[in-house]
């Protein structure tokens, strides 16, 4: 059986770069004479099917639910778990939003560390971050797809660590074609 020690780690990791990456733009808004002084609208009608485009984009993390369920000691708390992560989520969205907005105004581009300037320490951080994170996401969002291919095979082959591992490495090049 393959040891998920590995995903755990990943885990942890994204949940530290995401707050990383928080306290760096905080940092950078604090203290590279950028502030939080914008004079902002509350609401942009016209930017409203944006925000549900992206707000759709930002919870679509649907694919690992199955092995989120699957893996849970009692899963009858499943429920409730989703309702804590996604109020989690949205508070952290909600705040990188309204920090942008803050920040630099309508000139907010998609991504805030599109906006940071890229000289301060809280910068660099940020952004090196922000391109290190996707490749431990990957790894957690391509497992379920591996679990599923290990449930169709004969358990002497689903069970060998080194047919896991290959059929992982597969999955990444098939993905990156």
């Amino acid at each position: 059986m393959v040891s998920y020690s590995i995903y755990f780690l990943c885990s942890w990791w994204c949940f530290f770069a995401t707050l990383l990456i928080f306290i760096s733009v905080i940092t950078v808004g604090t203290t590279n004479e950028i502030g939080y002084h914008q004079a902002v609208k509350v609401v942009r009608w016209n930017g409203i099917p944006f925000a549900v485009g992206i707000y759709g984009f930002c919870y679509s993390g649907h694919a690992v639910f199955p092995n989120i369920y699957q893996s849970m000691a009692d899963r009858s708390k499943f429920t409730i778990a989703l309702v804590i992560s996604f109020a989690i989520c949205t508070v952290i969205y909600g705040s990188f939003a309204i920090m942008g907005y803050l920040m630099f105004g309508d000139s907010t581009q998609s991504q805030i560390t599109l906006n940071i300037p890229k000289n301060s320490v809280a910068s660099k951080i940020a952004l090196w971050t922000t391109i290190i994170n996707p490749l431990t996401k990957y790894a957690l969002l391509l497992n379920p797809l591996a679990r599923s291919i290990e449930e169709l095979l004969p358990n002497k082959l689903s069970n060998s660590y080194w047919f896991s591992l290959i059929l992982r490495i597969a999955l990444v090049f098939s993905t990156d074609l």
